[in-house]
């Protein structure tokens, strides 16, 4: 009792310092989350990603349950699956959905995969500041999967340096940058952003990605499956190593930035290049 005394408070405090990668796998380590901490607004939704690991857990199909689901909440999963690699290892992608008139703060849930278990911690707020839309830039950290799991490209921190992050493939040409990604919402292919957005360092990004943007305030995360042809396989772009390859990723939104005319801001960001989500 004691020992589980003490690991519940590790974890709380956890939570309330980092925000991200606090769970408790409660069976052999074979789930994982990516981020297992997402603000959501009363009624909204809030994604989470796990990683689903070892043989003795991942087969063909297993069950995904939510046992002791808090009272008017809506819990669903959703393999981030499009072909598997051996069954080794999967992403999986939850959502979870408090009713409109839940209760501000910490709600904690459980998600059984296959036998094991982990934590995950939706915190309820109305989120202030405006929700990303068209037009307006954002800065943001993220993780993108393969549908095997890996980590191809990550701009957040504590998902690589909180010791449950799957396996973490990053582009020998992109060391690791954890500046938050400067985005602007609804750029085309082909086309800088306008001004003052272009000269402050926001960029386009892949078509799936900005179309998951819209309606994120600060502190939102958000998963999202992207197709190919929505991501980097198009003509003459045959050697970039997402070629041809659907994509997963998660998002949390670090601000919502709606820039005046003459704004004047700090020399931009260095582009993203290699798995980053930007045009190609």
């Amino acid at each position: 009792m004691r020992r589980a005394l003490l690991l519940a408070a590790a974890l709380l405090a956890a939570v309330a310092l980092s925000g991200c990668l606090a769970a408790v796998v409660e069976r052999d380590g074979s789930v994982a989350p990516y981020v297992d901490v997402a603000h959501v607004e009363p009624g909204g939704v809030a994604s989470f990603g796990l990683y689903v690991a070892n043989a003795a857990t991942v087969r063909q199909s297993y069950d995904v349950t939510f046992p002791d689901t808090p009272s008017g909440w809506r819990l669903a999963a959703e393999e981030a699956r499009f072909a598997l690699e051996g069954g080794e290892a999967r992403a999986l992608f939850l959502t979870a959905q408090p009713p409109i008139d839940a209760r501000h703060g910490h709600t904690p849930f459980v998600v059984s995969v296959g036998g094991a278990r982990v934590t995950l911690h939706a915190i309820v707020e109305k989120a202030p500041g405006e929700a990303a839309r068209k037009g307006v830039g954002m800065q943001l950290h993220t993780v993108g999967v393969w549908p095997n799991g890996t980590i191809f490209y990550t701009n957040w921190k504590a998902v690589v340096d909180g010791g449950a992050a799957p396996d973490v493939d990053l582009s020998p040409d992109e060391p690791a940058d954890y500046e938050p990604l400067k985005v602007y919402v609804g750029g085309e292919r082909g086309k800088r952003p306008p001004e003052p957005y272009n000269r402050s360092g926001y960029v386009n990004v892949i078509p799936g990605f900005d179309a998951a943007l819209p309606g994120l305030k600060a502190g939102h995360v958000r998963a999202v499956r992207i197709a190919p042809e929505d991501a980097y396989t198009r003509a003459g772009n045959e050697k970039h190593r997402l070629f041809g390859d659907p994509l997963a990723f998660i998002i949390r939104a670090a601000s919502v930035d709606v820039l005046p005319p003459d704004a004047t801001l700090p020399l931009p960001i260095r582009p993203p290049v290699g798995g980053a989500p930007a045009w190609r």
